[in-house]
């Protein structure tokens, strides 16, 4: 009786060590014919799982799936020699769910192969590369598109996962024809910079509305943005499902699905869609509760993807939509916010139309005076990428205010450490008003990266005396604004209120 109980005794004790060292992410040797259960099925994967696809390099990924209580399974990488350069181990729990945690290799143009096995049923995965994953969400319109010049990448290199037939699917550069010609110039651009595979999973839509890539419950238990929603008739939980521009029905198919595939980042694109409903509603709280569904929307991307991604929210271009600066301003937020959201400014993607654009590959916002470029916009996106991301040391982020201070008439406000300023002989798109919407005079000086501003007031008043509000690319000709650093990335719009 002795020896039986102690013979169960050390096979718990060794179950619990397996199970301890497995969650500990520690690679062992079990041999699952002896060590595991005998399964009487084969196992289900996560649906990300593909032939030819991308991982992100050196980020863990999480292999899951349902196999029986008891089983012991294996995910195993091995180089194109055929030697295992990685193996993880796990047993399936009470109701046979398992995860295999697998730490992702360091980029290269090498290929892999990934076996997932029981010990009687394998899944083998080929042509495995690491390399960068990105995600593109939004609003990407085909009517205005760019082909860069892709001599330069490596096409063999380049994939793509859109959402086709409620199900993931992977494509080649050259068989990715669904995907628009702007995002395929994106990866391509990357590939040349990083030299390196890129994936990019293709979440954008012709149009778009922020909800969709928002978490039902979040909309649901925030009373502000249910409040929202509803006011513009977006709060309907029973369509996510069925389409793929309703309430969290993005974040369902792209967000949720992929919470155990590591990426590098997110580019975020809203469009004009929100905005649509602009004019029926109050403009102050219709921006703080846009704004305040942006926030929630990217934290909740942190939530499943981890704080050390990189996520990119868009600017709007558009010129002569009277809503245009509000969305500006409240695209901006989320990056004064969250230390990893950055804004990408684009608003002065406009080019002055001369006989050299005439064939051009633009669109004239005002016939005869501006025209929008598609590839300066999609060039700026590249770079802003490509500088923040990958080259650290490069000051390319959106300059954003991190001081205001006040002394008499003098307001000096500072950017950003390292955004020096470039100085300009006349300052367009900057603007002070009193509380009741009077401009103000004054006077002007770009000293490194403050700009000091200086109050024209009546004897012996002080600012302490007056509110004022201090704006800057609220005006209706916004590509004229020309405050940017002396790399030539444009100040972000801003608002500051004084008093």
């Amino acid at each position: 009786m002795r020896s039986k109980a102690l013979k169960t005794c050390y096979f718990i004790l060794s179950l619990f060590f397996i199970f301890f060292i497995s969650g500990c992410g520690i690679n062992i040797n079990l041999d699952p014919y002896k060590d595991g259960k005998t399964p009487e099925n084969d196992f289900t994967l996560s649906n990300f799982l593909n032939n030819n696809m991308i991982l992100q390099q050196d980020k863990e990924f999480t292999i899951s799936g349902i196999s029986e209580k008891g089983v012991v399974l294996t995910a195993s990488i091995f180089d194109e020699e055929g030697d295992m350069v990685s193996q993880t181990i796990t047993i399936a729990g009470e109701l046979g769910q398992f995860e295999l945690k697998v730490k992702g290799i360091a980029g290269s143009n090498k290929r892999y192969r990934l076996e997932v096995s029981d010990g009687f049923h394998t899944h083998k995965f080929k042509n495995i590369m690491f390399g960068e994953v990105w995600m593109i969400s939004g609003e990407y319109k085909d009517t205005l598109s760019y082909s860069m010049d892709t001599d330069d990448a490596n096409l063999d290199n380049i994939k793509f996962v859109q959402y086709e037939n409620e199900s993931l699917k992977w494509y080649s550069y050259e068989d990715a024809v669904n995907v628009s010609d702007n995002i395929k110039s994106f990866a391509a651009y990357l590939n040349t910079k990083v030299n390196i595979p890129i994936a990019i999973i293709d979440a954008s839509l012709d149009e778009c509305y922020a909800d969709a890539w928002l978490k039902e419950d979040i909309a649901t238990n925030y009373l502000n943005i249910k409040k929202y929603l509803t006011s513009i008739n977006r709060y309907n939980t029973s369509n996510s499902t069925s389409s793929t521009n309703s309430l969290g029905s993005m974040y369902n198919i792209f967000i949720d699905s992929l919470k155990d595939f590591s990426i590098a980042g997110i580019i975020w694109n809203q469009g004009t869609s929100d905005f649509k409903h602009y004019n029926s509603q109050n403009r102050g709280s219709f921006v703080t509760n846009y704004s305040y569904l942006l926030l929630q929307m990217f934290t909740e991307f942190n939530n499943v993807f981890g704080n050390d991604i990189d996520i990119y929210t868009i600017q709007e271009t558009y010129l002569d939509e009277a809503f245009a600066n509000d969305l500006r301003f409240a695209q901006a937020i989320p990056s004064y916010q969250l230390e990893n959201v950055e804004l990408i400014v684009t608003y002065d993607t406009y080019l002055l139309e001369t006989e050299e654009l005439i064939n051009e590959d633009i669109e004239s916002e005002q016939e005869g005076q501006y025209a929008f470029s598609i590839e300066k916009y999609l060039l700026r996106v590249c770079e802003s990428v490509y500088q923040i991301t990958y080259n650290k040391n490069a000051m390319f982020k959106s300059p954003a205010f991190n001081e205001v201070l006040t002394n008499n008439n003098v307001i000096k406000i500072s950017f950003s450490f390292g955004q020096n300023l470039e100085n300009v002989d006349e300052l367009y798109g900057l603007s002070v008003q009193n509380s009741s919407a009077e401009l103000l005079e004054y006077t002007y000086q770009i000293n490194g990266n403050s700009i000091i501003i200086t109050l024209v007031l009546e004897e012996n008043q002080d600012i302490n005396d007056i509110e004022c509000i201090i704006t800057y690319a609220y005006v209706e000709e916004i590509y004229l604004c020309n405050l940017k650093t002396i790399n030539g990335l444009p100040v972000v719009p801003f608002e500051i209120k004084i008093n």
